[in-house]
């Protein structure tokens, strides 16, 4: 297919300046408008030169379907090329150009006989993203394999981008965004493609060439994608929950009267009766085969809106495709977004924000603005904090360390502790990558207490997220858990007149870069560039590691709890002391032993959580039970923070 060129929106020229302007700010504006029109050149003749690499034999990296739109005054018929990056010449693309990437695909197959594929959607704002309308919105949809350990998931280019679309052309979609997600089924699963995951397609390994399938495993999304996805009605639906059978919402709690059905603020999970793949494909038959005037009040009552177009009501994927096997609800949206109950379970005091000023986060933990507290708080009657997604993990942190220090002390304030107490092990404990399967059980205990605690104390509060959150540990238990982090900030570098293809070969590009430039991507640990050599370190370490020959250091050290960064404090559990890091060190010996460490101040256990801050510094190995912790001081005492402890 012909490629449309990389247009960019033009940069304003030193025509464009006032009448009279001095000649230095006219030549520091030409020098950074000259440094300005390199980088974007570079960038688009990388980007070009990605586009023209040799032919692969799954196809053209970027292809295109043919849609045909209906929209205008006269609700006209109008053709639309949707591009998108062919999934399956990407990953040959990645598995030619990094052998290592191909052999843990390949022990994937051997062990589990094929790729189990899971697809994300979500929207993002090229340019301005405070923009009020969707003139240059775009949906986008993503891909991984969720057999990939959690620390190469958890990275940016391990979601690779399949394709954006408009949002402002979403309703002239006949079936709209579940429409899409078909089109988006028949590139990855269709038998009518000559390559797809179904029927099988070459990857490239360090043995030579081996033949990768897989399936469709689960869609991950917020309320709102997984709405629009599956042609659900969501909290407008009389049946709020695509999981259960007898959650009713979209009416007052005490209307729920009839023996057998509960309201979504039921805090008992027993009493919910779950869907089975054949039952939810019952209830849609039945609303298929519907006469058309009574389809919208049966659409009501199942909570389902019908379109011939749907993925639900659309063959083939009607019959192999519904919200009971494959919804994975995300618990960041669930919990933390747009009326999450992490959102409601923070008040705003001044002092909050003093009492935050003092605590020292690990790097990889996102801070929390200066007057945050005081600064969100939504006024209005029974509203959320207003914050991003990822803000109430932080907040919550700060507010779990506060009762620890001060309301665990209050008799008044027990029971809002205890939630409070609750809802920071949760977030602990769907933090914890792949490690969340072991402790799915006390999952489940958590999140059904907190539930109870949380209606009595919160009753205005309760939303349908609240019943939404009971089937996250569901999820974990079939999907396990996985991380999206994605770079929306591709999106915003993709001006110009075709934005959409721009946005697709920029991020085709950068999943590739990312893998390509970073030597970590798939190693559990190791030391982040810059890297230096440390040589007094040598005689340092012959101690724990004979015949040492060099030593590096770096301020920063991956792991597959997180980054620890210089700086940051860390420690093991169960042992009297924790460490202020200075470097992160990585040693060799002569014959090829390997040895990973820290060097920096020692403080020793002075106390339940406090340790003694001290001049002393030292090394020691690290493990993989190590992790970086906030860690508060006072007075030469160093409070370490634990969730709900």
């Amino acid at each position: 297919m012909t490629l449309q060129p990389l247009k960019r929106a033009r940069a304003a020229s030193a025509g464009t300046l006032a009448d009279t302007v001095s000649f230095s700010v006219l030549a520091r504006r030409e020098h950074d408008e000259g440094q300005l029109r390199t980088e974007r050149r570079r960038i688009t003749d990388e980007v070009l030169q990605f586009l023209e690499s040799p032919a692969c034999p799954c196809g053209e990296l970027l292809q295109h379907l043919q849609l045909t739109l209906v929209g205008g005054k006269k609700e006209e018929k109008y053709g639309f090329h949707w591009h998108f990056v062919q999934p399956m010449a990407l990953l040959f693309l990645l598995t030619e150009r990094v052998p290592s990437f191909g052999d843990m695909l390949q022990r994937i197959m051997d062990e589990k006989g094929r790729l189990r594929i899971g697809l994300y959607s979500d929207e993002t704002k090229p340019g301005n993203p405070l923009r009020p309308d969707h003139g240059r919105a775009q949906v986008c949809f993503y891909f991984t394999c969720l057999d990939l350990p959690d620390w190469v998931r958890c990275q940016t280019g391990a979601w690779f981008h399949f394709s954006a679309f408009p949002c402002k052309l979403l309703s002239d979609v006949p079936g709209g965004l579940s429409h899409l997600f078909c089109k988006t089924m028949d590139v990855f699963f269709g038998e009518h493609f000559r390559w797809n995951f179904k029927t099988g397609f070459p990857l490239k390994c360090s043995k030579g060439t081996f033949l990768a399938q897989g399936s469709f495993e689960c869609f991950v999304g917020d309320e709102k994608a997984i709405r629009e996805t599956f042609s659900l009605r969501g909290a407008t639906g009389t049946k709020p929950c695509c999981h259960c059978m007898n959650v009713l919402g979209h009416m007052d709690k005490h209307s729920v009267t009839v023996p057998g059905l509960v309201h979504y603020s039921c805090d008992d999970p027993g009493k919910f009766v779950l869907h089975s793949s054949q039952t939810f494909r019952t209830m849609c038959q039945k609303l298929e085969i519907a006469p058309k005037k009574d389809q919208k009040k049966l659409g009501q009552l199942f909570g389902l809106t019908m379109h011939p177009n749907a993925v639900l009501f659309c063959a083939p994927w009607k019959d192999s495709v519904d919200c009971v096997q494959h919804v994975y609800w995300d618990w960041m949206h669930i919990l933390c977004a747009s009326s999450g109950m992490g959102q409601y379970e923070v008040v705003s005091l001044d002092m909050l924000d003093e009492y935050a000023q003092q605590w020292r986060l690990p790097q990889r933990t996102s801070n929390l603005c200066k007057g945050f507290f005081a600064e969100r708080l939504n006024k209005e009657p029974d509203s959320c904090l207003k914050c991003f997604a990822g803000e109430p993990l932080t907040a919550v942190l700060i507010l779990d360390a506060l009762r620890q220090d001060v309301l665990r002390h209050v008799p008044e304030t027990a029971e809002h502790c205890r939630c409070l107490a609750l809802l920071a092990k949760i977030f602990r404990i769907l933090g914890s990558g792949d490690r969340v399967v072991q402790q799915l059980q006390e999952l489940r205990r958590c999140i059904a207490e907190h539930a109870r605690l949380f209606r009595r104390l919160y009753e205005n509060c309760v939303k349908p997220k609240f019943h939404w959150a009971f089937h996250v540990p569901g999820c974990m238990e079939k999907f396990g858990e996985h991380k999206n982090a994605v770079v929306k900030s591709l999106a915003t570098i993709a001006n110009g007149s075709h934005l959409q293809q721009n946005l697709n070969m920029r991020a085709a590009y950068s999943n590739v870069s990312h893998i390509l430039q970073n030597p970590l991507f798939f190693s559990e640990v190791g030391l982040r560039e810059p890297v230096r050599d440390l040589p007094w370190a040598v005689a340092l370490l012959h101690s724990v590691l004979p015949g040492v020959q060099q030593v590096k250091a770096a301020r920063f050290m991956k792991t597959a709890k997180g980054t620890i960064a210089a700086g940051d404090t860390i420690w093991k559990p169960g042992t009297a002391e924790v460490m202020v890091v200075d470097e992160c060190l990585q040693a060799a010996s002569l014959d090829g032993a390997q040895w990973l460490g820290f060097h920096g101040v020692i403080c020793n256990q002075v106390g339940p959580d406090l340790f003694e801050a001290s001049e002393e510094r030292g090394i020691r190995a690290w493990s993989s039970e190590h992790e970086a912790v906030p860690v508060k001081l006072r007075l030469r005492i160093l409070q370490i923070y634990r969730p709900g402890s």
